[in-house]
């Protein structure tokens, strides 16, 4: 299965101290796609199967400056922040070499 995240980020303009700009993290949630319908019991996916996942970006407060972007980063994995999962649905320590999920999309 797979791991996705999200990262909602205020991205700070090109200034004297920051040439390229800055990306200041605000809140940010994962979750694992087998237990995309609670934790008690993992569910496998089936290849292919379109299925939805729910990301709760937790609360969280900020002042957007003038000039200042919101930016929402969904990312499938994300090493070496989580245990990767296996992908075969042995477990999150199983063996297996662990690999994409496959696509996805945000509404």
């Amino acid at each position: 299965m797979t791991d996705f995240t999200a990262k909602l980020i205020d991205v700070y303009p090109p200034s004297a101290c920051y040439p390229q700009g800055y990306a200041l993290n605000l809140t940010d949630s994962i979750a694992r796609l087998r237990y995309r319908n609670g934790r008690e019991r993992g569910e496998l996916v089936k290849p292919g199967e379109p299925v939805q996942v729910t990301l709760p970006l937790y609360p969280t407060s900020n002042l957007f400056m003038p000039g200042h972007r919101i930016r929402l980063d969904d990312v499938e994995l994300e090493l070496p922040a989580v245990r990767r999962e296996s992908q075969h649905g042995g477990g999150d320590r199983a063996g297996a070499a662990a690999g994409g999920g496959g696509q996805y999309r945000v509404p």
